[in-house]
């Protein structure tokens, strides 16, 4: 019993050696490929740049493809230590106009990047032979738009393109496109109108009701007799409430600094409005709104209405004073609001 347990022991040791010694020696050959990948380059020299890449190449363990003659034949001073292998290479190739890359077969290919040429032509419709202004045009994925009369130009390296032109409502057309060094490539495409019906489009806007061109359409179009102020022309006059911006308007007089009377009546007969919606008064005994507790800041413009109307309350017999406040802002705005005041009847001696 003991005999073959000891033989069988030996075997376990016997397969594990044979699996296990290929096993190491390809994970250490693997471990290796990433350290020479890593590898630091350190010249420190003056050499010409066909000895700088010659050095790089063996300390790197790198394999030669390049024509030594696209080299210029000129020395380098370098002051490398233990840098990386591609930036070695951008130091030694720098000035020189060449480009250098390494494959994955750890190849290294110097080349000189191809000279330009130049793809241009105009985007039509098919069937009306007209321009198409703001076509797009993907070369390999890359995109640029014709100009407002349907015409391209672009510069781009010497090569083989796929080009695609896209245009709203035609089908798309690719086509393989050869550019030559040094010339222009003239090439006209022709769009197919899509049979594909479109959605609903649809644009939502904010109007901007604070600026004296919208108060003017409002008041040009108003079926009563109105004036108003807007938020621009309030921020011109430095108004801080609502009153001090209603003094500016014609026909409107304040009274105790807080009260509005329109066309030389009563405060009694003038009502106030926010947003629609009739603003009663705190004082039980007066039924005038004072206004000087509304921020002119928080308005977009206040409309004073002088005549009556079917649709406006009856004990409005002098007017309504309507006042609009501004909607969300879009966007973070910031505001600085200074005073100044003196009095004159107080000397230097008191």
């Amino acid at each position: 019993m003991k005999l073959k347990c000891t033989r069988l022991f030996h075997r376990l040791l016997l397969c594990a050696y044979l699996t296990g010694g290929p096993l190491a020696a390809a994970y250490s050959q693997d471990a290796a490929k990433p350290q020479q990948a890593r590898a630091g380059i350190t010249l420190n020299n003056t050499m010409t740049i066909k000895a700088a890449l010659a050095a790089v190449v063996k300390q790197a363990a790198l394999g030669i493809a390049y024509n030594a003659d696209l080299l210029p034949d000129r020395n380098i001073s370098l002051n490398l230590n233990n840098v990386p292998v591609e930036t070695a290479l951008d130091r030694i190739l720098a000035g020189t106009g060449l480009s250098a890359s390494i494959s994955k077969d750890r190849i290294l290919t110097v080349k000189r990047p191809p000279a330009e040429g130049v793809l241009a032509g105009t985007v039509y419709d098919a069937s009306r032979k007209e321009a198409l202004p703001g076509a797009v045009i993907l070369l390999n994925g890359k995109p640029f738009t014709t100009d407002g009369n349907g015409h391209f130009n672009a510069s781009v390296p010497a090569g083989e393109y796929e080009m695609e032109v896209r245009y709203v409502g035609f089908v798309s057309k690719k086509q393989h496109v050869a550019i030559r060094e040094h010339a222009t490539q003239t090439l006209n495409v022709y769009l197919q109108s899509s049979s594909t019906a479109l959605q609903e489009v649809r644009v939502d806007a904010r109007k901007r009701v604070g600026n004296e061109v919208s108060l003017l359409n409002e008041r040009r179009n108003a079926a009563v007799v109105s004036d108003g102020i807007s938020a621009q022309n309030m921020e011109k006059t430095a108004s801080l409430n609502t009153t001090q911006a209603l003094q500016r308007v014609t026909g409107v007089t304040i009274t105790d600094d807080k009260y509005v009377a329109i066309r030389g009546l009563g405060d009694r007969s003038v009502i106030a409005e926010l947003n629609g919606a009739r603003l009663s008064s705190s004082n039980p005994d007066r039924s005038a709104v004072p206004l000087d507790l509304v921020p002119a800041a928080l308005l977009d413009n206040i409309t004073v209405y002088k005549t009556l109307s079917p649709d406006r309350p009856a004990d409005a017999s002098a007017g309504i004073i309507e006042l609009k406040t501004k909607s969300i802002p879009e966007s973070m705005i910031v505001e600085f609001t200074a005073q100044v005041g003196y009095n004159s009847n107080i000397g230097l001696g008191g």
